[in-house]
């Protein structure tokens, strides 16, 4: 994963939500409350709270072709997941989202990128905007520091000193070096 892929962004993912959807993930998650299944209800029902996940997910999927797999990463993990709902998602909904690469970090297991999804209406308002964090391990078991390929931008972290190095310090000896 390269620093330089922050930035990039999918074309808009448009989508109209209809009712049988909204009911199926009702369905799919246990909910009975009235709001999201009954039909007869004015105003029509509305999409449980996490809905927006399903509508994003073709933006995440377009979002993988961004860049490039690389052979020294595995496959990114579902690692951290920031929802924030504008209004609710409602039956009639045509709805547009973008996923842009907001951030790739360098961690402790490897790299995490972070996607950030927004999702408007037709009138261009927000209903959704989200942050999800992929986590990719390293295909081999070599510190990110000894690592080719990922964040070349970053310097590598400085080594913890030796055990010795610290013991000379500690009894009053100037450092090597």
């Amino acid at each position: 994963m390269r620093i330089d892929a922050v930035g990039l962004a999918t074309d808009p993912v448009v989508q109209t939500v209809d009712r049988r959807w909204l009911l199926a993930y009702a369905a799919s998650v246990g909910s009975s409350a009235p709001a999201l299944t009954d039909t007869r209800r004015p105003g029509g029902v509305v999409a449980h709270p996490l809905f927006a996940v399903a509508v994003e997910w073709r933006a995440v999927l377009a979002a993988q072709r961004l860049v490039p797999p690389q052979d020294d990463l595995l496959p990114g993990v579902h690692a951290t997941h920031d929802l924030v709902l504008h209004r609710p998602i409602r039956e009639g909904d045509t709805l547009a989202t973008v996923a842009t690469i907001e951030d790739v970090s360098e961690q402790r297991y490897g790299v995490l990128q972070v996607l950030r999804l927004d999702t408007v209406d037709d009138a261009a308002q927000p209903v959704a905007t989200t942050r999800m964090g992929l986590a990719f391990r390293p295909a081999s078991p070599q510190p990110p520091h000894q690592r080719t390929g990922h964040l070349r931008t970053r310097k590598p972290m400085e080594p913890v000193p030796s055990s010795g190095r610290k013991r000379e310090e500690s009894a009053g000896q100037p450092p090597p070096g």
